[in-house]
C-alpha cells in the first residue's frame, strides 16, 4: 500500500545543447535542473533528484513513455548530446522505453495522466478541452541549438506546461479517485491506466493470470446479453438477436474474429447506418458536418471512466 505523499508535477525539455527537468510541488516553488552542452549531473545533483522523486507523488503526461527514460539517462550521467539521441529514438524511431537499453528506474509513486484522460490527444489539446487560460507551443524546433536567452524562453514554456498539467490533474480527479479505489481493492496500481487497461488488469488478476497463458486455439464463446439491455426498434431487436447467437472464435493472430453473421450486418438508427466491429459500432459516413441553429443545438457526450464504473457498479 502506497503511503500518502504530497503531489508534484514534473516535465522535461530536450535540445541538442540543453536539457531541462522541472518538478513543481503543488503550492510550492519549482525545482529546476539544467544541463548545457557537454555537462552531466554531479553525484550530489543525482542524489538530490532521486530524493525528490521519492518524496512526492509525481504526476506527468506521457512520463512513462518519454520523461522517465530521459530522466533515467540524466541520472546515468548523460550529457544533453546523449540525451538528444535518446529523445530522437523515442520520438522519431518510436522506440519504447524497454528497447533503449537503459538501466531500470521508475519513480516510487507515479501517476501518468495521459492514459487516464478520456479520448486521445496531446497535452495541449487537453488544455483546450478544459479551457486553460494559456496554451503555448514549443518556442523552438527540437533540433535547434539554443542561445542563453532562448534557454530562458524554454524554461518559461516548461513552467506553463507544468501549470497546464496541474489543471489537467485537477480536472481528472474523479477518474483518478475511481482508480485509487480499485487499486486499494485489488492491490495493484491502476492510477496510470486507461479504462480498457484497468479492465484488462483486473480481469487478469481475477482470472489468476500472472503472465502470458497458452492460447486455446479451439476457444469459442457467445455474448451473454445482460438483463438490462433491450430495444424497442425492430431493427435493433433483430441485431441484438444476431449478436447474441453469433459464435466468436480466435483467428490466426490470436485475436477474436468477427463472426460471418455480423460482417454484413447494417444497423440503421435514424438517418445513420452503422457496422458492427469487435470494439463496438462504427458509423459509415465518409464525411459529415453538423451545424447548430436556432432550433437545434450540438452536444458532445462521453462516458466518464466507463470500464472502471462497470467494475465498481457490478461488484466484479
Amino acid at each position: 500500500m502506497l503511503i500518502p505523499r504530497p503531489t508534484a508535477m514534473y516535465d522535461t525539455e530536450c535540445y541538442p545543447n540543453f536539457w531541462l527537468l522541472k518538478l513543481k510541488p503543488r503550492g510550492c516553488p519549482t525545482h529546476s535542473y539544467r544541463l548545457k552542452a557537454g555537462e552531466s549531473f554531479s553525484a550530489a545533483q543525482i542524489a538530490e533528484i532521486a530524493a525528490l522523486f521519492q518524496r512526492y507523488t509525481v504526476v506527468s503526461f506521457n512520463g512513462l513513455g518519454y520523461d522517465v527514460p530521459m530522466i533515467t539517462g540524466s541520472l546515468s550521467g548523460f550529457t544533453p548530446e546523449q540525451l538528444k539521441v535518446i529523445n530522437d529514438r523515442i520520438i522519431v524511431e518510436k522506440l519504447r522505453p524497454w528497447q533503449l537499453g537503459l538501466r531500470e528506474w521508475r519513480p516510487d509513486d507515479h501517476i501518468d495522466v495521459m492514459e487516464v484522460a478520456p479520448g486521445a490527444g496531446s497535452q495541449k489539446q487537453y488544455a483546450g478541452r478544459i479551457h486553460c487560460k494559456k496554451m503555448q507551443d514549443l518556442p523552438y524546433d527540437p533540433s535547434h541549438t539554443l542561445t542563453e536567452a532562448e534557454m530562458l524562453e524554454v524554461e518559461q514554456y516548461c513552467e506553463n506546461d507544468l501549470a497546464v498539467l496541474e489543471e489537467l490533474y485537477v480536472a481528472l480527479r474523479p477518474q483518478l479517485q475511481q482508480r485509487e479505489t480499485l487499486s486499494k481493492r485489488y492491490g495493484i496500481d491502476l492510477r496510470s491506466k486507461s479504462d480498457a487497461q484497468v479492465a484488462e488488469a483486473v480481469l487478469k488478476l481475477r482470472c489468476g493470470c500472472r503472465g502470458k497463458a497458452e492460447v486455446d486455439w479451439d476457444m469459442q464463446f457467445t455474448y451473454r446479453v445482460p438483463p438490462y439491455i433491450g430495444y424497442q426498434l425492430p431493427q435493433l431487436q433483430a441485431a441484438l438477436g444476431l449478436v447474441s447467437n453469433a459464435v466468436f472464435r480466435l483467428g490466426a493472430s490470436g485475436q477474436v474474429e468477427m463472426p460471418q453473421a455480423l460482417e454484413k450486418l447494417d444497423i440503421i438508427i435514424g438517418q445513420s447506418v452503422y457496422k458492427v466491429g469487435i470494439g463496438g459500432l462504427h458509423s459509415q459516413e465518409k464525411c459529415v458536418s453538423h451545424v447548430s441553429d436556432d432550433q437545434c443545438g450540438l452536444q458532445d457526450w462521453d462516458v466518464a471512466s466507463y470500464y472502471p464504473s462497470l467494475i465498481l457498479n457490478t461488484g466484479e
